[in-house]
């Protein structure tokens, strides 16, 4: 079972691997944002923590600043409930020096709020 949410913008994260000894999963995430004059996607593979995950979604039940970030900080999904508002920072660097930086921000509704919450807690944890 994957996490997906279609608004306001298209996300998946799909868990690939589970590594007992830290705990953390790798993870695929797939991010697709559609604007009036642009497209963009990304995808990315990272391994995130699995305390993270759980104080994230801890964070979204409560109503309260959540911040999903990987173990190398190269991405970050943060939902602001005082602003209404998900904002995404995917980064990276290759071995010769080169760099990219993706980011983003759309205001999200209650419904959609409630859509992406569903979505993470539905989640089954086995941990």
């Amino acid at each position: 079972m994957d996490i997906k949410f279609d608004s306001p913008v298209k996300f998946s994260m799909e868990i690939l691997e589970f590594d007992e000894r830290t705990p953390s999963m790798k993870v695929s995430i797939s991010l697709e944002v559609r604007g009036f004059k642009y497209g963009f996607s990304v995808v990315t593979t990272l391994w995130l923590e699995c305390d993270a995950f759980d104080e994230f979604l801890s964070a979204l039940k409560r109503r309260s600043a959540s911040i999903l970030v990987d173990m190398e900080r190269a991405f970050e999904l943060k939902i602001d409930f005082s602003e209404g508002s998900l904002v995404w920072n995917v980064s990276e660097a290759d071995l010769n020096g080169g760099s990219s930086l993706i980011k983003g921000k759309r205001p999200i509704s209650d419904d959609e709020l409630a859509c992406l919450v569903g979505a993470f807690d539905s989640y089954p944890k086995w941990w």
